[in-house]
């Protein structure tokens, strides 16, 4: 077990800069923090081109706004993981699925 703390992320559109969303962020103990994404499909998620982008960017913002000097992982949580493909690769670092949340 790693010391975290939990928290939501919201940065709000200005005239120089795109607003961000970040359902979770676990930042943690070890000098990292998990940028999560949490999706509820009811088949794998495909992660497109331009939504692998969008994490990108929410991953920068994220860090340029809030300077914490940690490594930064996106991490997904979804209902029944997603597709591999290039996009995901990319950008994804963790994938949590429901299946994760009721092992034993």
């Amino acid at each position: 077990g790693v010391y975290t703390q939990e928290a939501s992320w919201l940065y709000k559109e200005n005239k120089h800069q795109q607003g961000a969303q970040i359902d979770l962020l676990i930042d943690r103990a070890d000098n990292s923090i998990n940028i999560c994404e949490i999706k509820f499909y009811n088949t794998p998620y495909v992660i497109t081109k331009s939504y692998g982008e969008q994490l990108r960017q929410k991953a920068a913002l994220f860090e340029q706004q809030t300077k914490p000097g940690k490594n930064i992982f996106v991490t997904l949580i979804s209902t029944f993981g997603s597709v591999n493909n290039a996009y995901k690769l990319g950008v994804v670092t963790n994938e949590v699925t429901m299946e994760d949340f009721f092992k034993d």
